[in-house]
C-alpha cells in the first residue's frame, strides 16, 4: 500500500469514528504498521471490522481482517482461473454443437470479465481517497 493508500484507508476509517486523526503524522504511523498490506485487503477488512464489531478499530484488526480478506480474494481467483481453464479446454472427446459452443464462448467471456474485474479490485477503489502532504 502507498502512503497516499494509507491516507485513504484512514479517512474512510474516519468517516466512522471521529477520532480518528488523518494527519501526517497518524498516516506515518498506520503506514508503518499496515503498509506492507494489499490496499484492497485492508479496505476489506475495515468494512468487516465495522460490520461486525463495536470495538474502536486499530491496526491489528485491519491485519488480521486483511489476511483473511487476501486468502478469501485468492481462493476467488483461483477458482475462477481453474474454472475458465476447464471450460475453454473441455474433454478432447466431446464433440460440442454449436450450441454448446455458443454458451461455452460466453461463459468463457464471462469468466474473463469477473477475472478481469477482480485483478483491477487490487488497485484503489474510487472512493476512500486523501492526499498526504509533506510536512517539510
Amino acid at each position: 500500500m502507498t502512503p497516499e493508500q494509507t491516507a485513504g484507508l484512514l479517512t474512510y476509517i474516519a468517516r466512522g469514528d471521529s477520532r480518528v486523526s488523518t494527519d501526517t503524522a497518524n498516516v506515518s504511523y498506520w503506514h508503518d504498521l499496515v503498509g506492507d498490506l494489499e490496499f484492497v485487503d485492508a479496505y476489506e477488512a475495515v468494512r468487516e471490522h465495522r460490520m461486525t464489531s463495536e470495538v474502536m478499530l486499530q491496526p491489528v484488526h485491519v491485519r488480521k481482517g486483511a489476511a483473511l480478506a487476501g486468502k478469501r480474494r485468492r481462493a476467488a481467483e483461483l477458482a475462477a482461473q481453474q474454472q475458465m481453464t476447464a471450460i475453454e479446454s473441455g474433454p478432447a472427446v466431446f464433440q460440442r454443437t454449436d450450441d454448446q459452443q455458443e454458451h461455452v464462448s460466453n461463459r468463457a467471456a464471462w469468466l474473463r470479465a469477473e477475472l478481469e474485474k477482480l485483478t483491477k479490485a487490487k488497485s484503489v477503489p474510487a472512493e476512500p481517497t486523501a492526499t498526504v502532504k509533506d510536512p517539510a
